[in-house]
């Protein structure tokens, strides 16, 4: 686990000095903390709210950010555990909701644009500047590379941080936001530099005044123009911030974050540096070779890594074949080798995670896998869409189902696939028993279609059978 020990309603967690350091840091000084991965960093940003808290400061002039919400979530369940009822919580936001507030707020009522409406967007606009080809074959590659491409200048240049604009460029981005404005629409990086523009034009005013003390989760991802939204929420004459980040750990150069920008956060609110250098999450031999592939890179700002004190010492193994099945098979054998020095087999494949850079991989190594006999689960996704072996990556749950079902018509022996279209909710319902028309759609299938489909359409049907009782 991240934390050094988990939190209950009833008790604070144990925490070492670097932490104490950081939850009993004086309130009126503006903190940035640079925490290393495993660091316990959000237990302690939680321990920090409740030391505030503690101190009398009301919640309502408490504001804490992060980026995703993912990270909100569970930022505010160890928030909760730290300062149980009765006691009221401070607001815990991205900066993409703190900012579509503000601009609620200001009387903004245009429609923040889902990913597959810009991208469509930026087709039209691209067609209207004669910059794309939509030829068939490759043409039609080229069109949505250049879609993408034409999204990420547009991104970096709203984030604050792209840099001087080609000619080109600058068309691109006028007419984009001229096709936007006439629809009344928005994109998701139009938020934070509207909400900016809106304070900064007195059609927002923060609640309850001026916020007494923000903080800052992920800070290493800031771009220029959160940076400066920010400063807007945290005006540095009368609000402390405290931010938590690692450059190592930076993600989000594609949206516009900059390697500096833990130098500038300390600049912009004169951060006194603190640190949390002890890692809990991995053995030592992993620490260790972590830290001679980054500690050379001239563009890392320098930060110790020190291993637990009752951290496992671990192995590191480099395994070199000389083609990828060659790669696949060792993998296997490994996987293998692991379960027999293990007394339980079972609970050696549950402590075994299978990373691969590309999908395709993922999909050719659990095939491999189930020859072994050796059965796969697909890790729980974060809302990035990270899939396990065999994941199917980003989208939405219907588009998941769809591709797992497609998948279950070309093989049907995919384990992960048919577990996929059998935990989904049928949009057809299976509440009314035989009658119902999920399960006359699923027989209906299974008696025009080919024998794979037919298989597959029979089984699930007669699992939704078994769980509810039919005969």
């Amino acid at each position: 686990a991240e934390e050094t020990a988990k939190m209950s309603s009833s008790s604070t967690p144990a925490i070492d000095q670097f932490q104490r350091c950081v939850v009993d840091f004086p309130s009126e000084r503006s903190l940035l903390v640079c925490a290393c991965a495993g660091s316990g960093k959000s237990t302690t940003l939680a321990l920090r709210v409740k030391s505030l808290l503690d101190a009398g400061m009301p919640a309502s002039r408490v504001l804490v950010l992060t980026f995703s919400t993912k990270s909100r979530a569970d930022l505010l369940s160890k928030i909760e555990r730290a300062v149980p009822p009765p006691a009221e919580l401070p607001a815990v936001n991205t900066y993409h909701a703190r900012a579509l507030a503000c601009l609620r707020q200001a009387g903004c009522t245009s429609t923040v644009m889902e990913p597959r409406v810009a991208r469509k967007e930026m087709k039209a606009v691209l067609l209207d500047l004669g910059l794309l080809n939509e030829s068939p074959g490759d043409g039609r590659q080229q069109s949505r590379s250049a879609v993408r491409a034409a999204l990420a200048v547009v991104a970096k240049a709203k984030a604050g941080s792209g840099g001087a604009l080609s000619a080109e460029e600058r068309d691109i981005l006028r007419a984009y936001n001229c096709a936007l404005a006439a629809k009344g629409l928005i994109d998701f990086d139009d938020m934070v530099p509207m909400a900016t523009e809106a304070i900064d034009a007195g059609a927002c005013a923060m609640p309850n005044g001026n916020y007494l003390h923000v903080l800052l989760d992920e800070a290493q991802d800031t771009s220029g123009s959160q940076l400066a939204f920010l400063q807007r929420l945290a005006p540095r004459s009368s609000t402390v911030v405290t931010c938590v980040g690692d450059a190592d750990q930076s993600i989000y150069g594609f949206r516009g974050s900059q390697p500096d920008m833990l130098t500038r956060l300390t600049a912009a609110f004169g951060c006194m540096p603190l640190i949390l250098p002890t890692n809990y999450r991995c053995a030592s031999s992993i620490l260790n070779l972590a830290k001679s592939l980054i500690e050379g890179s001239p563009l890392r700002e320098h930060l110790p890594l020190l291993s637990a004190p009752r951290a496992a010492a671990g192995e590191v193994m480099v395994i070199q074949k000389v083609d990828r099945q060659a790669e696949i098979e060792a993998i296997c054998r490994e996987v293998l080798a692991t379960q027999e020095r293990s007394a339980g087999g079972r609970e050696a494949t549950h402590s075994i995670a299978l990373l691969c850079r590309l999908r395709v991989d993922c999909l050719a190594l659990r095939r491999a896998l189930k020859e072994y006999g050796v059965a796969c689960v697909q890790a729980e996704k974060g809302e990035d869409g990270g899939g396990g072996v065999g994941g199917d990556g980003g989208g939405s749950t219907a588009a998941t189902v769809s591709l797992a079902w497609l998948r279950l018509v070309v093989e049907p022996k995919d384990d992960l696939s048919f577990l996929a279209c059998v935990a989904a909710p049928s949009r057809a319902g299976f509440g009314g028993g035989e009658a119902s028309p999920g399960i006359r759609y699923l027989r209906s299938l299974a008696a025009s279609k080919s024998n794979g489909q037919r298989s597959v359409c029979l089984l699930v049907a007669a699992i939704h059978a078994a769980r509810k009782g039919w005969p």
